[in-house]
């Protein structure tokens, strides 16, 4: 009996890295979960587009399943994927073409972000009780996708000991990264770690790097580190799997 076909969407990059980045991703998921033919799909900025994906998977078969590999529900999945599932669905109307959520706000991604913080300390010899956790965002024009990780941001404040749990934005979002760290080294805290809501160590997770040196060299007496990203973890592993499993959109964006 042939696999069912997911094809997991990415929002994709002109850096080639960060598409194999997202294609190992896959790959090791798919490991996990034998029971589909997985293939991936992007956005923008790399091939194939989930238009061409989607020709192809419904050449061979009678249902596909589209699996957003994106943490919260913003634009892209809103239009972007959202249109052209609808567009694909109008042209095989004798088929089904199903369209799963992001990852959204759930316990396993406040447990996974709680996991990220306490490597970090650890691995810095940093006690718990003792960081400023800041929080950071992609950042998006979507009410909805800054109203989510907001949630998030409470929901791990209420389950660590942590100082302090605070956030910032890369972009398109208030306040900025800069703006909070600010704040918090004029409140007086000297240990923060910052920890990137972020699936991959891409050109975002660099930046945050640069910055996080930046201010090392700069405030000598300040103990500033950056957490790892969130990707490939048996955590995220499980919950993308049952947004896999978990009954799917019978029409895009709406349940």
């Amino acid at each position: 009996m042939p696999k069912n076909i997911v094809i997991v969407v990415g929002h994709g990059s002109r850096v080639q890295k960060s598409n194999d980045a997202f294609e190992h991703f896959v790959e090791q998921f798919a490991r996990q979960v034998p029971d589909f033919d997985f293939r991936t799909a992007f956005v923008e900025l790399a091939k194939p587009g989930l238009k061409d994906a989607l020709h192809d998977a419904l050449a061979c078969a009678e249902e596909v399943s589209v699996l957003p590999l994106f943490l919260l529900t913003a634009e892209h999945i809103k239009h972007d994927i959202a249109d052209v599932v609808n567009e694909i669905r109008d042209t095989f109307r004798d088929k089904k073409i199903y369209l799963s959520q992001a990852m959204g706000v759930d316990q396993k991604m406040v447990d996974l972000v709680n996991k990220r913080i306490t490597q970090a300390c650890a691995a810095n010899a940093i006690e718990t009780s003792d960081a400023a956790v800041l929080m950071i965002g992609r950042g998006s024009s979507d009410p909805d996708a800054t109203s989510d990780f907001c949630k998030l941001v409470r929901l791990v404040t209420e389950k660590a000991d942590y100082k302090r749990v605070d956030h910032g934005f890369i972009a398109m979002a208030k306040p900025t990264v800069e703006e909070t760290l600010n704040y918090l080294i004029k409140e007086g805290h000297r240990t923060i770690l910052l920890e990137p809501y972020l699936i991959f160590n891409g050109l975002l997770y660099q930046r945050l790097s640069a910055l996080v040196d930046r201010y090392a060299q700069n405030i000598p007496e300040l103990t500033i580190k950056l957490a790892t990203t969130l990707g490939e973890d048996p955590l995220f592993f499980d919950l993308f799997e049952h947004r896999l499993r978990e009954k799917s959109y019978d029409t895009a964006g709406t349940e």
